[in-house]
C-alpha cells in the first residue's frame, strides 16, 4: 500500500484472497451446468507476517456454458458491515503490538478507496475432459 508504512517503517501489504469451487455437470445437448461457489478476503498485514484477520464475503451461482466457452463473472462489490480493514501501526516483525492498541495506533484501509476503479472477477472456461 503506497504511502503507508508501520513505526518501524516497515510497508503495508494488502490481501485479496479468493477461493472458488467449480462443479460441472454435461447435459445430454453437450452444454455443461457449471457451479460455481467463491469465497473472498481481504485483510492488511506487515510483509514479513502471515495473514492476520479481516473481513470476507462470497457467494455461488449456477450457469450454462458450451464446451469451450469461456465466461468472466464480476463480483459484486466488496461486502463488509465495517468497510475497512486495519492494522495496528505499532506491530513488530514478530507480530507484537509495541503500545496500546487504539484507533490513533490504526491503519485504516478502507474499501471504497482500496476497490476504486477496480473490481474482483473470475474468468472459467469450460473444457470436456474424457
Amino acid at each position: 500500500m503506497p504511502g503507508l508504512s508501520f513505526a518501524d517503517g516497515a510497508g503495508v501489504d494488502a490481501i485479496l484472497e479468493l477461493n472458488a469451487h467449480v462443479q460441472g455437470r454435461v447435459q445430454t445437448n453437450g452444454s455443461v451446468v457449471v457451479q460455481l461457489s467463491v469465497r473472498r478476503w481481504v485483510g492488511v498485514s506487515r510483509p514479513d507476517l502471515p495473514r492476520r484477520g479481516g473481513n470476507g464475503d462470497g457467494g455461488s451461482k449456477i450457469f450454462t456454458l458450451t464446451p469451450g466457452e469461456t465466461v468472466r463473472l464480476t463480483l459484486p462489490p466488496k461486502s463488509s458491515s465495517a468497510g475497512r480493514e486495519g492494522i495496528d501501526r505499532t506491530m513488530d516483525a514478530a507480530g507484537k503490538i509495541q503500545e496500546s492498541s487504539d484507533n490513533t495506533n490504526i491503519i485504516w484501509v478502507v474499501d471504497k478507496e482500496f476497490y476504486a476503479g477496480s473490481q474482483d472477477s473470475i474468468i472459467l472456461t469450460v473444457n470436456r475432459v474424457r
